[in-house]
Formats: structure tokens, sequence, C-alpha cells
């Protein structure tokens, strides 16, 4: 009984840290990326929160706004990515290139870059059309996922190695008026300590396209000592009591 009991204990504190938490944002967080082999950096910085109304299905949402600015060779001015505040997921994001082109790609339904909540060894799908607006014409392409948190390791970048949790994402396109489906596979290293995912990889027909990696951010905190939620050490203790006054 004795074991029994250290065993709850043990998953009820390791249950506490198994799941992809989702983080806390605030503004003026940023991080900056290199990607190969293109030749070009980007950085995303929080920039604000706001509510915005969706013109497709007019919606409202709370967002929180991620501007994007780039160096290098590459056709991206600036783009304005809108996150919803509450799961985290692509609402909107507004394109400015080069030639002083604007874009706009609407998400419907919105949908999280990551998923929190996730395990590791957890699956799931998702499913989504992507509006897209060129300023002359909407195209739709509807998009599948298959998704899984495969494992939790340690990924080295330039500015250290951090703790991860591996998602990979295979994932399907079909354009308008199309019966094709263009297939692909993203492999992402979400680090919580980072508050952001620090390494991407792009596949196609397996292999390797294109790799993202995380160069520098301001959110690189000092460690924190753990700390359970409060219910979790209620329970802890409850399951003591039960065993001690079983052995009596």
């Amino acid at each position: 009984m004795k074991k029994l009991g250290l065993l709850l204990i043990i998953l009820l504190f390791s249950s506490a840290v198994a799941a992809v938490e989702k983080p806390e944002w605030k503004i003026g967080m940023y991080w900056k990326y290199q990607v190969t082999p293109a030749g070009y950096n980007f950085t995303v910085e929080i920039t604000g929160r706001e509510n915005i109304t969706v013109d497709i299905d007019n919606k409202n949402y709370e967002v929180w706004n991620l501007t994007q600015t780039t160096e290098g060779k590459t056709i991206v001015e600036k783009m304005y990515t809108y996150v919803r505040v509450d799961d985290l997921a692509d609402v909107m994001q507004i394109t400015y290139l080069k030639n002083k082109q604007k874009m706009k790609d609407i998400y419907s339904p919105p949908i999280p870059f990551i998923r929190y909540g996730v395990s590791v060894g957890d699956k799931w799908n998702a499913s989504y059309q992507l509006l897209s607006y060129d300023g002359k014409k909407w195209q739709i392409t509807v998009v599948k996922e298959n998704c899984e948190c495969e494992s939790k390791e340690k990924i080295k970048i330039p500015i250290g190695e951090f703790l991860c949790y591996k998602i990979v994402k295979n994932m399907s396109y079909k354009m308008e008026n199309s019966n094709r489906y263009f297939n692909s596979t993203q492999v992402i290293y979400y680090s919580p300590k980072l508050k952001n995912w620090i390494k991407s990889e792009s596949y196609v027909l397996g292999n390797k396209k294109s790799e993202v990696v995380l160069i520098e951010t301001n959110c690189l905190e000092k460690e924190k000592k753990f700390a359970l939620p409060l219910y979790l050490v209620i329970i802890a203790f409850a399951i003591v009591g039960i065993i001690s006054k079983t052995k009596k």
C-alpha cells in the first residue's frame, strides 16, 4: 500500500509538468530567427494587444499583434500576425512586400501554430481554410494537419541548449477548384523556457528544404524553482493521510 501511495504521488507530480503549457506573453518580447538556405533573418516582436474584427465572418477577437521585420534577401518587407489571446491561434496576417504590394491571409477557423495542453505521445488532427487576398481576388487553400508531440529533447542553437518538445506536423494543401493535394512535413521544437519555438525544419518528400533557428531573444530568464500547484500538494498529503490510517 505504501508503494502504491508513492506511485500515485509521483504520477500526480509528473502530470503537472508533462503538458506543453501556453506561455505567458508580454508586450515587448521578441524572437529573432535565421533562415537557411535562403539566407535572411526575421524578428518577431509582440507590439500590442487589441480587439480586431475579421471582415470575412465579422467576428471579433482579442489578439496579440506580432510585428515581423526582415533583414537580407527576401520579398517581405513587414508582416503583422494577429494571434488570439486565449489559445495563441493565428487569426489573420497582413503582409507588405518590398514591391509595395499588400496581402492578407485569414485562418478559418483560427488555428494555433502549436497546440498547448498536449503531452509527449499525443496525436491530433486539424483542418482549416486559408483565405488569401492579393489586392485583386481571394484564393482559398484547404489545409489538413496530422500532428504528434513526439518527444522531449535537448536542442542546441546559437544562444544555448534548451529542453524542447518536438512536434511533427504532416500537412496537406489543396487549392480551390483543384483535386490535387500537396504534402509537406514540418518539425517544430518548442522551448517552454524561451516561450516560443526555437527551431523549425521543413521537408518535402523526405528532403529537407529549409531550417529556421532562433539566434536572439529577450525571453531568456533565469531558472525558477519548481512549485507545484496548491491542489496537487493537498491531494498528495491526503493520499499520505489515507495510507497512514490504513496502516493503523
